[in-house]
């Protein structure tokens, strides 16, 4: 589930206006992981038996691809896309766990998942 509702990305519109060349994302293009809440059957995590269960969780696969199909058809950012070349990197959360590094797991499956969300073409050195 996102964090945001999707349709309401004002920002969009304000950056069609400046009427950009280039947009470059510089991370947290989508969330690609999920947050356990702070407060577990009315007891903060940090004690009993959640105390030592981390506050986040990767997505999966299917999670990410929605995440990032959901945030290419925003009308606004659709908009921008038509008008200016969109590149742009990752960091912790859009590889799939919030602090994550080169050790975890589903990294692979991420930047494919990013690569295609920029629309970089499969035969580029990706």
């Amino acid at each position: 589930m996102l964090w945001w509702p999707v349709s309401i990305q004002p920002i969009w519109d304000a950056i069609v206006d400046f009427d950009p060349q280039v947009f470059v994302w510089l991370g947290d293009n989508i969330y690609g992981d999920n947050k356990r809440p702070f407060r577990v059957l009315g007891k903060e995590r940090t004690i009993g038996p959640w105390k030592n269960v981390p506050r986040f969780f990767p997505s999966t696969e299917q999670e990410m691809r929605r995440r990032y199909q959901l945030a290419k058809s925003n009308p606004g950012y659709s908009k921008l896309r038509q008008t200016a070349q969109v590149i742009g990197t990752w960091d912790d959360h859009d590889f799939g766990l919030n602090d994550a590094g080169k050790e975890f797991s589903g990294k692979n499956a991420s930047q494919r998942l990013l690569l295609d969300f920029l629309d970089e073409a499969d035969d580029s050195p990706r």
